[in-house]
């Protein structure tokens, strides 16, 4: 199994001392899927917090599928897309909108060759059901036609992105689009770059697979340049399947407008969300802060013990072993009971420092819970 964890960071000035809160630590379930990851899952220790969701059942997206269907595709391969597709979302993933539950998945499908077909809206698809028929009878087999100008498909695939937000209408649910693709063409206005880059600057995740026959170099570099960073594969990935779920699962593990998301490397937008760890780099990157930086933590002395803050009506969470003082540190427990990360040394090396939490005022980083298929954001 695999799994997302997430933290969402602000900064917030403080009039006089307090600590951030965190959140409570979530068990992950991931079910139904017998697809295997295609990334490791970060182990949790013992002083982490709620994990991202991973349920495939509470997917809250709109995803556009957009599929080559030009001679170049063939009869075998379309059928394996359509098979793919169907898997994908087969694991009891909610399709529509006719649901009590707000965590459902809208999806639309688009084919192209040397045009693009709106196979089905955002609207159209109401059910499971109605998500196989449509693949099914739509990805049979492949077009007459030779051309495969993705510009075309992926252009198809933002018009109806864009009708599925009328009236701001889900403008809340993240959005994914999904290419399978067996040829990389086009110039001048059938390049497809100017259109994905559009996507992915209004905040799309755009996911390309190869269905490589022949080894096309060409192919599969075209298609890791239309691709949000990290989610380009392969028809020929052992875990094509998991690495989709993987992929509308990270869509879908996000943090509300304003707050920043922890990543496995801050500078890249699209690198692995994921773990614990109070970001010094966010109080170096904000302009609120100055050397030598300092924050609260959130950690705090409380019935003998250190305990991280928790929301209202969570109880504490205990400081199971890990800690970072910097030298000289914990001081006295009398009045010292807040916990700063504090810049030390000029090579920007910070650690804790327990201060009186009732005089000391200092900027503070807290956390939320992320967006995801456990925790719905309205």
């Amino acid at each position: 199994m695999f799994k997302f964890v997430s933290l969402a960071l602000t900064l917030v000035a403080l009039g006089s001392a307090q600590v951030g809160t965190t959140t409570v630590t979530v068990p992950w379930n991931y079910q139904e899927s017998t697809a295997v990851p295609s990334t490791p899952a970060p182990q949790p220790g013992t002083n982490v917090d709620r994990e991202c969701g991973g349920d495939l059942a509470n997917l809250w997206l709109d995803v556009v599928v957009v599929v080559d269907n030009s001679k170049g595709m063939t009869n075998e391969g379309i059928t394996e897309v359509a098979a793919n597709i169907a898997t994908v979302f087969g694991n009891g993933t909610k399709i529509g909108t006719q649901y009590s539950d707000p965590r459902s998945t809208r999806i639309g499908i688009v084919t192209y060759n040397g045009v693009a077909t709106v196979a089905a809206d955002l609207n159209l698809l109401q059910s499971i059901d109605d998500l196989y028929n449509t693949i099914f009878s739509t990805l049979s087999q492949v077009s007459s036609s030779d051309d495969s100008f993705l510009a075309r498909g992926i252009g198809a695939a933002e018009n109806v992105l864009q009708a599925g937000r009328a009236n701001n209408v889900r403008s809340n649910y993240k959005r994914l689009v999904i290419v399978y693709a067996s040829a990389y063409k086009g110039e001048g206005e059938l390049d497809p770059i100017p259109v994905a880059d559009r996507l992915k600057s209004s905040g799309v995740i755009v996911s390309t697979v190869a269905f490589d026959q022949d080894g096309d170099e060409a192919l599969l570099n075209g298609l890791t340049d239309i691709a949000s960073p990290g989610y380009a594969y392969t028809s020929e990935d052992l875990n094509l399947v998991g690495e989709i779920q993987g992929t509308a699962l990270q869509t879908n593990c996000f943090c509300p407008n304003l707050w920043t998301q922890y990543k496995a490397n801050f500078d890249q937008e699209n690198s692995y969300k994921y773990g614990h760890n109070f970001l010094f780099r966010v109080a170096q990157n904000n302009t609120a802060f100055s050397a030598p930086y300092m924050y609260h933590v959130g950690l705090s002395y409380v019935n003998g013990g250190w305990y991280w803050q928790q929301p209202a009506g969570y109880p504490l969470i205990s400081l199971n072993g890990y800690a970072t003082w910097n030298p000289s540190y914990p001081k006295s427990y009398t009045t010292n009971i807040g916990v700063i990360n504090q810049q030390y040394s000029s090579n920007l090396v910070v650690g804790w420092q327990n201060v009186n939490a009732y005089s000391v005022a200092e900027y503070y980083i807290c956390e939320v819970a992320s967006c995801d298929t456990q925790n719905y954001c309205a």
